[in-house]
């Protein structure tokens, strides 16, 4: 197992340093939340191995170093030892290395089968581009970001930090900026050169160097919805381009989602802090699509034929496709470990479990609420879907209301044998389990709005559980 040394910041999941980004890349290619570039994230991410973090405040970098016995590459101007991360440490190997340079070297050396860093042998011109880069780009860069960086530290890296930022920071913001604006320009032209058969520099294969720009790209500023416009909106692709897909249903309600079994996975992304974009699909085209990127069918039509649903996911780390909302749970638990546990505790098997007793209990529900979400849809979907809506529709909606309320009764049942440990099915621990009653919660908040008679009656039930459940998770709620 690798770990990687990073430093922690106050964000969600903690992950600040853009040279620790480069490393994480190299593991997965994924997306977090990033502060800073330093830490060669993308390396580890881009090699698709298994990592575990130790977080290291500034104050504890060259204790950290002297402790595993790593040389300084880097000097400060007084040629005394400069301390910096990102640093790995190899449990089968019982090596350490610092510096992302000779990180993702050391990767490609000890770990062939994985996809290559420098196809073609080209180490040596992608370490030259990385200085270039550098000079021209992430300098310019830091004077302007660290400033609006360092509130976001935590305190005692942020008092150890304000001398170096305060002597870095840009005395001309205007000026800072037009030199990053023509780095940019200038790596556009040498990406361009590489012909027109991918965003990559070395076209439609990933490299290294890819790493490095895209590290110093994670971020939802201001700033960084304007350089998405630069040189043909190649920034805003590359870092698409590394992020896991979501394809997702969409409706003409605001922000768009609303299913709840597309939501279980778009919770589930949120919930581990896995960034993603979202690609909706109208109904009409889910078959197709499916067919298209080669994902299986989840279910058979009741004349045998096969059925195709979403959610679906793409994870270009991995090149993986992936169907059915308990099996993405799965794959993200598995390819991200280091991120919050949706199967805590070895839980899967019995979280599969209820999963298909719950939907069995909520049958109820549909035919009192797909005729409602309807007229929410967009055409083409409600002219698609509308034959089956029919068939589901509620006979006796008085009745089926009552069904419905015996059934949010057994799963109140179901929590409450957790012994008042917590809202949670798991007591104070959320869990996959949560997230799928609380996809079906959002379900019923989404179409029948917030101050409907219909929640209002919902959310009264078993002393405001559904309530509770549904406030815990509504910071998971936002849509990519």
């Amino acid at each position: 197992m690798l770990t990687l040394h990073d430093i922690p910041s106050t964000v969600p999941d903690r992950m600040g340093n853009p040279n620790v980004w480069k490393e994480r890349l190299a593991f997965k290619s994924t997306y977090q939340f990033a502060l800073s570039p330093q830490m060669n994230i993308f390396s580890l991410n881009f090699n698709g191995l298994p990592c575990t973090t130790e977080w290291v405040e500034y104050t504890s970098i060259e204790p950290l170093y002297k402790n595993l016995s790593i040389g300084t590459i880097e000097k400060k101007p007084d040629r005394s030892p400069h301390y910096t991360l990102p640093v790995i440490y190899d449990s089968s190997t019982g090596v350490s290395i610092s510096d992302f340079l000779y990180n993702a070297k050391y990767l490609e050396n000890t770990y062939p089968d994985t996809l290559a860093f420098f196809p073609g042998g080209t180490i040596g011109l992608q370490s030259d581009f990385n200085d270039v880069f550098i000079a021209n780009v992430v300098k310019p860069l830091i004077t302007l970001t660290l400033p609006q960086i360092l509130p976001f530290w935590n305190p005692i890296s942020a008092e150890y930090m304000k001398p170096r930022v305060r002597n870095l920071k840009s005395q001309n913001s205007d000026e800072d900026w037009k030199k990053v604006d023509e780095g940019m320009s200038q790596v556009d032209t040498w990406c361009s050169r590489s012909g027109e058969m991918g965003l990559f520099m070395y076209n439609d294969i990933l490299s290294w160097v890819d790493c490095v720009v895209s590290s110093f790209l994670v971020n939802d500023s201001t700033e960084w919805t304007d350089t998405t416009s630069w040189n043909g909106g190649r920034w805003k692709s590359l870092s698409a381009s590394m992020t896991i897909i979501l394809y997702d249903i969409p409706s003409a309600l605001p922000n768009k989602i609303w299913s709840p079994n597309i939501m279980k996975t778009r919770f589930s992304l949120n919930f581990k802090g896995i960034p993603f974009i979202t690609q909706w699909v109208e109904y009409p085209d889910i078959e197709p699509l499916c067919k298209k990127l080669g994902l299986r069918p989840t279910n058979k039509w009741p004349d045998g034929r096969p059925y195709y649903s979403l959610p679906s996911i793409y994870d270009p780390s991995t090149g993986a496709y992936i169907s059915d909302s308990i099996l993405i749970a799965e794959y993200l638990e598995k390819t991200y470990p280091d991120t919050p546990k949706l199967f805590p505790n070895g839980t899967a098997g019995v979280q599969s479990a209820f999963n298909e007793g719950f939907l069995a209990t909520l049958s109820p529900l549909l035919g009192l609420i797909l005729p409602d979400m309807l007229p929410h849809l967009n055409p083409v979907s409600i002219s698609y879907i509308t034959p089956r809506v029919e068939m589901a529709k509620s006979k006796d909606r008085e009745q089926d209301w009552i069904k419905l309320q015996e059934a949010m009764d057994q799963v109140d049942a179901w929590f409450a044998r957790n012994g008042g440990r917590g809202e949670f099915l798991l007591g104070d621990i959320p869990s996959w389990a949560d997230i799928v009653v609380v996809s079906w919660l959002f379900f019923m908040r989404r179409v029948w709005g917030e101050d409907s008679d219909e929640w209002k009656k919902i959310v009264s039930w078993n002393g405001g559980r559904w309530k509770n459940l549904s406030d815990a998770f509504k910071r998971y709620e936002s849509p990519a």
